[in-house]
């Protein structure tokens, strides 16, 4: 990311749809290099730029998911993002994410 945009940290954790972590994902800013890896517990904390960006979650066997954030100076966004196992290719369920918003003025 380039040095002169403010950047602000999204954390969160993946788990399975059996609530079971899920380590390694690849976080993704879509458009760029950037993003992060979920640690051993399955969190993760990504600096994305203010305004507008689309994370990518994936990790091989599972079905990838995006969410648009936009992120503003009055929230801080924790998420928690389900991965659905892609075994079958006519499996209905999608992976997803629960977005939670915190006042940034609690937080500080």
């Amino acid at each position: 990311m380039d040095g002169s945009s403010q950047e602000y940290k999204i954390k969160g954790r993946v788990v399975d749809s059996d609530g079971k972590r899920v380590p390694g994902v690849n976080i993704l800013i879509k458009g760029t290099p950037d993003g992060a890896v979920a640690n051993a517990e399955g969190y993760f904390n990504v600096s994305v730029p203010f305004g507008e960006s689309t994370l990518l979650f994936s990790f091989i066997g599972y079905k990838p998911i995006e969410q648009r954030i936009i992120q503003d100076k009055e929230y801080v966004y924790e998420l928690k993002v389900t991965l659905v196992k892609d075994k079958l290719p006519f499996r209905k369920e999608k992976s997803s994410v629960d977005i939670i918003k915190h006042s940034a003025k609690t937080i500080l």
